[in-house]
């Protein structure tokens, strides 16, 4: 563990850098795009304005009533309490009248009856009052939380992009940010400030009470207020800058733990789960330390007050004695003593609440702060005007545009381009990774505001035309393609500007052009099967065409395809490429890619390079400019030679040839004699398979089975529909379709060439394929179907191949809960959910904190115990002097003396009193905060040791994750740090109570106790009703973040499809719904908390009349009485004030069982933990006979019976259909999944030199293995830590050379070279925004730099132009001449990547069926690899 920070202001250990660190929190806008940059309001200007009225900033007129009542019944509430003091005067005052003989037995018991049943009446009224505020004030706390979420989502969805890029945290961790402050706001608008106005009013009305019955005391008394105010506020003057400085620090930690979660390939494959949970620590650590600045001014506030608070009492006592000499009744000034005592109780009350509350105060205004932020900037209906033209034509024209983004304003994307894309035309926008092409389509949607030049559509300047209208005639589908945690049927009718009613026609037209039939049919509700993250995710390619889908259904006026279909293997490319044709005939179509293939000779090309038009005209015009720029981005699709590949990159590290030779690799791994291996780390940023084997099927309307189980706006759906007429589309060769029939004829059809070439499609020996055998040669690739040749007879016994879907593993966990030391731990066969975790009691969560703990960290902890028992021992030791005080005023002889006596130990008893609380409390926060900073730790190691299934389940989601580790951990704390405390000072307070009491008067102590079976069954129906309602509360609340989450995570989608208003609408009815259960919470936590917390009023009438009973039979004196009577009540006081924080227990409580489940994941059941042999090399690496089946999906094997081998100097293209399996492979090379089987099947499925991968340390194998994934993702952090991601700090790897070198074979260096902060430049999420192309290189940079014995390439060029693929290719070339040790295994759909490798692997379902040189197998006609390429090549 750190140690706490001594230094900053107050010695409260606050860092010197403080408000530097608020300020860095978050970065400024630097451009006039953003608007909303003009003022000084930063989130370091908190502090300042932060103020009670800060937890009102969400206050709205509705709320008034609540407010009103909750207030009005605090105060009446909080003024009852205080006339406890008088009953106990005026009955005192009676035993003392009965002791001194002036009246009767019968005179007594008549007037302390009267007094008691005046006691009981008030606890019957302090039921209703104390239920009626408690229950008011939670529902006042879920308005609150209710209205910050609703407006602060229903302001951002406004908000245009360039906000979202000013964040230099990231939007994900802002997210968890938010999330974090509303729990905040809502804890301190609820029960919290309830106690705090009662408690004050408790103050107020006591002190006028006091004040009525002596003021001369009541003032004596008062004098040390301005002492008490003058300490506290020294003590508490860096409060603040603590509480914001302690934010800062956990977002960062925040921060750390979403991008680990949501990268877990990259982190897993790089090692890198040492790395993460490091930084994870520090900023843990850094927080920790701003906490523990607050806990230590919380204790020196407590701990003086509890002194002063004290020490008053022996200057009262004085003056009181002069009082009663002067003839003031003696019952006057218990009266008096007694309110002040039942004051200054309340004003120590306040404190503990006061923090919680300067939270609360800090969180409104932060959350204020978004929402002045977020109106100040301009929002999307501020973008453009109000014109909505009755028709769009569709012609586009761009003039003179230049534009940066907010994130890089120096460095200009575009730069005077003009570009014009006339109506109902396609036109092609292509260059190279970053020249400014995806930009194009975000300044087109109005995501961003070019710096100059105008934009026009249909001869109407953009900025003039109503943005609602715009992107309802506008769609826009990316690379990256999002699907909502809604149906599938959902996602696809999020296309229709009235997705509820959309016709089944539609959606069939939209499945056909998608080839999306197949992939429903394999889902098990079909449409109303739930897509997005968990077991149905979707893979890369299938939400592609989704999204196409999504974008037919919508047929707006103008599209724009962004790589859209980059995913999808070549058939289906070019299938769907027709269609779309087809489609958009008439219609202003703009085409961005690389795939330059795609581009037939009259269609209209626009070269961009470096943000220009580099050259512009039609493709067979730029063919014949052999010095033009499209002439190279067509040689680069070609095989090129070595010479030529040299050129473009070479790989070589020159400033290191002997540092580097060889397999220099690093990573901290130990042997099994403990020696340490230095090993390389590997790269993967590899995605999950989730797809389907794609099965082409024509244009056949859709099996009623994707109909499934019709719901919501499917409703008019229930009549099934008659199976039409096919409507086939060509088929490349080799392709399966179920719908073709023997004797189908389809023609393909030229724009330049009239001519018609048939093509015969004929069914295979064994019925199941049909395929085409001869090949059309035109390049356009637009097919027609002679429709009346098909014989409809034939159509309905044609049964469609069965796909797969590979989605990801249903790993059911749980928790079992046993002994202390293993209550945590959990069984593979059980459910594992962080959301739901069963209720363990706080004995159980309380038993881990010893072994969490460091040894001086445990020495800490018996002191704090220690200091918490003297604590509680002063309080009876207080009431004891106390009453014996009280009695020299009965008793006239020797009262000087006795006086003196008593107030000197009353003196004594305050200097110890103030010294335990403060100690008390400091040494128990701080072991509290070591807790769970220790735990915290231990749960980021145990979730990134999980398996990477543990992962894909929604319920172990990045958003749940992080709220575990950062929400439920600062709940946590306060179970040791504050609770436990309380009720251990409440026990052992009574405890030496009762016995203390035993020695004065054992029957009214016994009475007394009576009672507590009745106050523990009320106390236990109190804890338990508000644990049941706050997991259920905690339930609706996770649903609320998950909806608020996914809207922002995916805001460009929600604006480009104008799905603001249903989102909204989605979250407000998810808030609604949260807001009733709170409800419902409200009624019975208040109902039982104010049965609680009145049973003390009973006790005490109780208590008063048998001590008035046992008095009266001369049996007891009345010091004796009066003593028990003190003790009891003191006790039973403080007691009840313990009592008061049950509710926040249960909080703790559930947040606890959160994160000790999570620190308590098993560290050995994970299939990656089960090896710990090491390898020098992993060569020859052998798949014999592998099946693999995803667990979510047990009937549908991925691979079945493979069977490969991989050696040194060995390069292997394995190549198939969307979801053969291919990546699949790449995922059980790296670990990620064991094979089907178990560790004993015989021979081993997977080997490597040898040994069996179950026997294999999987962190050392994966040192020798370094991949690029399709779809990469960059890590926060430099460019350079992005490269050198997982070595170590020691490896020389990390040097300036090295990096430069592998940027340069990656072909990146010189665009980073280009920025101000070259590789120094921060970029992930909060970082620069940088093209899908320009992150590729810079994963492949992070590959080639760590020189692995295996190199895995999953279409890792499929995001980079021509040119910049062939540099890698040549690359690749060099790469192999300088490491002949090494192995490539390219997972790919490019042929010329088929063409570098030695042995194409061709896949189909899972199994090989094709193997052998690509010159080989290219010349087979009919062979699997010649029909997989063959819609691809011209």
């Amino acid at each position: 563990m750190a140690p706490i920070s001594e230094g900053g202001s107050g010695g409260l250990g606050i860092p010197e850098d403080g408000a530097s660190m608020l300020e860095q929190n978050f970065r400024r806008p630097q451009n006039a795009n953003e608007g909303y940059g003009d003022d000084n309001d930063d989130l370091a200007n908190i502090e300042k304005a932060t103020a009670w009225h800060s937890i009102f900033n969400f206050t709205t007129q509705r709320d008034l009533g609540v407010i009103t009542s909750a207030t009005v019944l605090t105060i009446v509430s909080g003024g009852f309490k205080p006339t406890l003091a008088i009953f106990l005067g005026r009955i005192l005052d009676e035993l003392v009248v009965f002791g001194a003989g002036t009246t009767t037995k019968a005179q007594l018991l008549k007037n302390v009856s009267m007094w008691c049943s005046a006691l009981t009446g008030l606890g019957a009224v302090t039921w209703l009052l104390n239920g009626g505020f408690f229950a008011l004030w939670l529902l006042f706390g879920e308005l609150q939380a209710k209205h910050a979420r609703d407006q602060i989502l229903m302001d951002m969805i406004d908000k245009e992009m360039p906000w979202y890029d000013s964040h230099a945290e990231g939007i994900s961790s802002l997210l968890t940010r938010i999330q974090t402050q509303v729990r905040e706001l809502q804890m301190a608008t609820s029960q919290t400030l309830g106690f705090f106005i009662e408690d004050l009013s408790v103050a107020v009305v006591a002190t006028g009470i006091a004040l009525y019955y002596s003021w001369k005391l009541t003032l004596v008394i008062l004098l040390s207020l301005p002492i008490l105010a003058l300490g506290t506020h020294l003590a508490g003057r860096n409060l603040k800058a603590a509480v914001e400085g302690q934010k800062v620090h956990l977002t960062q930690s925040s921060k750390c733990a979403v991008a680990a979660v949501v990268n877990i390939d990259i982190v897993k494959a790089y090692n890198a789960q040492d790395q993460e949970a490091a930084q994870f620590q520090i900023a843990v650590e850094e927080a920790g330390g701003f906490y523990l600045a607050q806990a230590r001014a919380t204790a020196l506030m407590m701990g003086f007050t509890r002194f002063m608070t004290v020490l008053m009492f022996v200057q009262g006592f004085w003056y009181g004695l002069i009082l009663v000499r002067q003839g003031v009744r003696a019952g006057t000034i218990v009266t008096t003593f007694y309110s002040i005592l039942f004051g200054v109780q309340s004003a120590e009350s306040l404190i503990p609440q006061w923090i919680i509350l300067k939270k609360g105060m800090s969180a409104g205004e932060t959350l204020k702060h978004y929402v002045r932020q977020i109106k100040r900037g301009k929002k999307t209906t501020d973008l453009g005007g109000s014109a909505k033209p009755s028709k769009c034509s569709g012609d586009v024209r761009i003039s003179n545009i230049t534009f940066s983004y907010p994130s890089n304003p120096g460095c200009p994307v575009l730069c005077d381009v003009s570009l014009c894309f006339p109506s109902g035309r396609t036109t092609f926008v292509i260059g190279t990774s970053g020249s400014g092409k995806s930009t194009l389509g975000d300044l087109l949607m109005r995501y961003y505001s070019p710096s100059s030049g105008d934009i026009s559509i249909d001869g109407e300047p953009i900025q003039t035309l109503d943005v609602e209208w715009l992107r309802n005639n506008i769609t826009l589908v990316q690379q990256s393609s999002i699907l909502f945690n809604e149906t599938l049927f959902q996602n696809i009718a999020f296309g229709h500007r009235h997705d509820s009613t959309v016709s089944r026609d539609a959606m069939n037209i939209a499945f056909q052009t998608a080839l999306l039939q197949q992939t429903i049919d394999d889902l098990p509700d079909g449409l109303n099967t739930m897509v997005g993250r968990g077991e149905n995710s979707m893979s890369g390619g299938q939400r592609q065409r989704i999204s196409i889908a999504r974008a037919r259904l919508r047929d707006s006026p103008i599209l724009i395809l962004d790589e859209a279909t980059c995913s999808l293997d070549p058939i289906s490319r070019t299938l769907i490429m027709d269609k779309i044709r087809k489609w958009r005939i008439g219609k202003t179509t703009i085409i961005i890619t690389h795939d330059i293939s795609q581009i037939p000779e009259d269609d209209f090309v626009y070269v961009l390079d470096n943000g220009k038009i580099g050259q512009q005209g039609y493709r067979g015009k730029l063919e014949e400019d052999c010095s033009g720029l499209f002439v190279s981005f067509l040689s680069c699709t070609s095989d090129v030679d070595d010479k030529k590949g040299a050129s473009a990159a070479i790989y070589s590290f020159p400033d290191l040839p002997m540092l580097l030779a060889g397999s220099y690799n690093v990573v901290d791994t130990k042997s099994p004699d403990g020696k340490t291996i230095i090993q390389s780390t590997a790269l993967d940023g590899l995605h999950h398979p989730r797809g389907a084997s794609v099965a082409l099927t024509s244009g056949v309307l859709m099996d009623d089975r994707a109909w499934k189980t019709p719901t919501g706006s499917l409703d008019h759906f229930t009549t099934p529909s008659t199976t039409k007429k096919a409507h086939p589309r060509m088929l490349a060769s080799g392709l399966e379709c179920s719908t073709y029939k023997s004797g189908d004829i389809l023609e393909r059809c030229s724009m330049n060439d009239s001519k018609l070439h048939s093509i015969t499609v004929e069914r295979e020996p064994r019925g199941r394929k049909l395929m085409a055998v001869r090949r059309a040669h035109d390049k356009l690739g637009s097919y027609k179907v002679v429709e009346n040749v098909i014989n409809d007879d034939h159509f309905g016994a044609i049964k469609p191949d069965e796909a797969r879907m590979e989605d990801c593993i249903d790993y059911n966990e749980d928790v079992i809960f046993g002994d202390i030391n293993n209550c945590f731990r959990m069984t593979p066969s059980s459910k594992q959910e962080i959301g739901h975790r069963v209720n363990v009691s706080i004995i159980r969560i309380l038993g881990t904190v010893w072994s969490a703990l460091l040894w001086y960290d445990r020495i800490v902890l018996v002191f704090g115990f220690f200091a918490a028992f003297v604590s509680a021992a002063a309080t009876p030791a207080f009431s004891y002097v106390f009453a014996r005080l009280l009695n020299t005023y009965y008793t006239p002889s020797n009262q000087s003396v006795e006086a003196r006596k008593w107030a000197t130990q009353i003196l004594i008893i305050a200097v110890v009193d103030g010294l335990s609380t403060f100690y008390f409390h400091w040494f128990l926060e701080y072991c509290g905060q070591r807790w769970v900073d220790s735990l915290r730790i231990q749960a980021m190691k145990r979730i990134l040791s999980q398996p990477k299934s543990w992962f894909d389940k929604e319920i172990n989601s990045p958003g749940t994750i992080s709220h575990a580790l950062d929400r439920d951990a600062e709940e946590m704390r306060n179970v040791l740090g504050r609770f436990a405390g309380y009720i251990f000072v409440a026990t052992s307070m009574m405890v030496v109570a009762i016995i203390w009491s035993f020695v004065g008067c054992w029957k009214l102590t016994l009475v007394g106790l009576a009672s507590t079976p009745v106050i523990f069954v009320c106390a236990q129906l109190f804890e338990r009703v508000t644990a049941k309602w706050e997991s259920k509360s905690n339930v609706e609340a996770e649903k609320v973040a998950g909806i608020f989450s996914e809207t922002v995570l995916n805001i460009r989608v929600v604006h480009a499809l104008t799905l603001g208003r249903y989102f909204e609408d989605k979250h407000k009815t998810a808030t609604l719904e949260a807001y009733k259960v709170g409800k419902r919470r409200a009624v019975y936590s208040g109902f039982f908390f104010g049965l609680s917390d009145s049973t003390r009023l009973f006790l005490t009438a109780l208590v008063l009349y048998y001590g008035a009973v046992l008095v009266g039979s001369g049996a007891w004196s009345v010091d004796s009485i009066l003593q028990v009577i003190a003790l009891l009540l003191f006790s039973s006081s403080n007691a009840a004030a313990a009592m008061a924080y049950i509710p926040q227990i249960s909080i703790s409580k559930a947040a606890a069982t959160q994160i000790l489940h999570l620190a308590h994941l098993s560290a050995t059941d994970s299939h990656e933990l089960s090896g710990s042999q090491h390898l020098t090399h992993p060569f020859p690496i052998r798949l014999q006979n592998l099946s693999f089946t995803y667990a979510s999906r047990p009937r549908a094997p991925v691979l079945e019976k493979l069977t490969l081998s991989f050696d040194t100097g060995s390069f292997t293209a394995i190549v198939g259909p969307s979801g053969s399996g291919k990546s699949t492979i790449a995922a059980l090379l790296l670990g990620l999944y064991p094979p089907d089987g178990t560790p004993a099947t015989s021979p081993p499925p997977l080997t490597f030199n040898g040994p069996s991968i179950s026997t294999l340390c999987t962190s050392s194998l994966r040192s020798t293995i370094a991949t690029v994934p399709q779809t990469p993702t960059l890590m926060p952090g430099t460019i350079s830590e992005n490269i050198t991601y997982g070595l170590a700090k020691a490896s020389p790897l990390r040097r300036t050379p090295a990096i430069e070198s592998a940027a340069r074979a990656a072909g990146i260096h010189h665009f980073v070279a280009s920025l101000p902060a070259g590789y120094a430049t921060r970029v992930g999420d909060g970082g620069q925004r940088l093209s899908g192309g320009q992150t590729q290189r810079i994963a492949i940079a992070r590959a080639l730099l760590r020189r692995p014995r295996l190199l895995i390439l999953d279409e890792a060029t499929s995001a980079l132009d021509a040119e910049s693929a062939a540099g890698v290719r040549a690359a690749l070339r060099t790469l192999r001449r300088q490491r002949p040790d090494m192995a490539l295994v390219a997972i790919t759909h490019c042929v010329d990547m088929m063409r570098l490798a030695e042995t194409v692997v061709v896949l189909e379902r899972g199994r090989v069926v094709q193997q052998g040189p690509f010159v080989e197998l290219i010349d087979r006609v009919g062979g699997p690899l010649r029909k997989l390429i063959w819609g691809a090549r011209d």
